[in-house]
């Protein structure tokens, strides 16, 4: 009997990422300040002409600020964004010997908190195989594994989307605070939690935060692009995936030249996904949240019998080989089908879809 126990920690970190410009304050084409666009068109740092007071949201106090542009960003908002990633792998394997066979079994485990803030991944991994010889013409072997991999969040981070972390924090003016602030400050307007989102990009400079909810639909048309932050917690794109492989092999030496296999194995896999847009999130669009669901799974069987024959003739000058049998194979893919499978998309014009919907 054998046991090993391995464990490890591996640590990731971001040290550098494209430059982001950090010569011009907030604004549009024309040079005049936006507070509600991520462009950064407007009065160069270390313009002289640069004192006419503006107002910007406070982060913290939930606030106008009146006061000229200051440079007080960070060098690089991406780098500052992210995180230290920390993965620990632990592994745990039992071997035995004896003399009709052998058997191993392993367990292994994964747990990961990703770089991006709120990403995180999980996997377990269960495996057996085994071998008996009957006698000195039968032998039996077998195999089976089990893999569970779940990701409470991963964040969409491709393109120039709405919901991309990563890009969000790479727009982010030299003038807005440093990312340790956005960090620390509320996701959401006080009182409002899980509704209206806290983001300084506004286009209703020194009027109340909520003055153009819309009263009818609750749009949020103030709001001009949303928080990184907010988009890493609540933008949620959570999978789950299972795969199960069996497999079992019979073999009987029946004489010296023929030979005859049996074995039959099945995979199994299931594919969940579930995405989730909170409320006043730009990446609909609508600002009015969606919500998707995919769920996918397929199963293969696969079984054969076969005779082989093997022998040598005239001092192994001539072989013959021979072999014939018979196979099954069943697939059953589930996609879409009855009841095996909700599907639903935000449809960005009636609000919050549901499953089934």
């Amino acid at each position: 009997l054998g046991i090993s126990v391995t464990s490890e920690i591996a640590f990731s970190q971001v040290y550098n990422a494209p430059p982001v410009q950090r010569k011009f304050f907030q604004g549009d084409e024309d040079g005049t300040f936006n507070p509600s666009s991520t462009n950064g068109l407007g009065f160069a740092v270390d313009d002289k002409n640069n004192n006419i007071p503006v107002q910007q949201w406070d982060l913290v106090s939930q606030s106008w600020k009146t006061g000229t542009l200051e440079a007080i960003g960070d060098k690089n908002p991406v780098t500052a964004f992210l995180e230290t990633g920390v993965m620990a792998t632990n592994n745990v394997s039992i071997t035995g010997n004896y003399d009709k066979g052998s058997y191993r079994f392993n367990y292994g485990n994964v747990t990961s908190k990703l770089v991006i803030p709120y990403n995180q991944y999980k996997r377990n991994d269960v495996s057996f195989n085994a071998n008996y010889k009957v006698n000195d013409k039968i032998s039996i072997s077998s195999v089976a594994s089990y893999s569970h991999t779940f990701v409470p969040q991963q964040s969409h981070v491709e393109g120039n989307n709405g919901d991309n972390p990563i890009s969000l924090a790479l727009q982010t003016p030299v003038n807005l605070p440093k990312m340790s602030v956005w960090k620390d400050a509320d996701r959401f307007i006080t009182g409002y939690k899980g509704v209206y989102q806290n983001s300084p990009y506004l286009n209703n400079a020194g009027q109340n935060r909520l003055s153009k909810i819309n009263k009818t639909t609750g749009k949020d048309d103030a709001l001009g692009a949303d928080n990184p932050y907010h988009t890493a917690q609540y933008n949620i794109r959570t999978y789950g995936k299972d795969v199960f492989f069996g497999k079992a092999q019979l073999d009987w030496s029946i004489i010296n030249p023929l030979r005859f296999s049996i074995r039959s194995g099945v995979n199994y896999e299931s594919f969940g996904f579930e995405h989730k847009i909170p409320w006043d999130s730009r990446a609909t669009g609508n600002r009015i949240g969606g919500y998707e669901v995919t769920e996918t799974s397929s199963l293969a069987i696969r079984s054969d019998a076969m005779l082989a024959f093997n022998k040598n003739f005239f001092n192994d000058k001539l072989s013959v080989d021979a072999l014939g049998g018979v196979n099954y194979n069943f697939f059953d893919e589930i996609a879409g089908v009855g009841n095996y499978t909700n599907y639903s998309t935000f449809s960005g014009t009636d609000g919050l879809t549901t499953p089934n919907s």
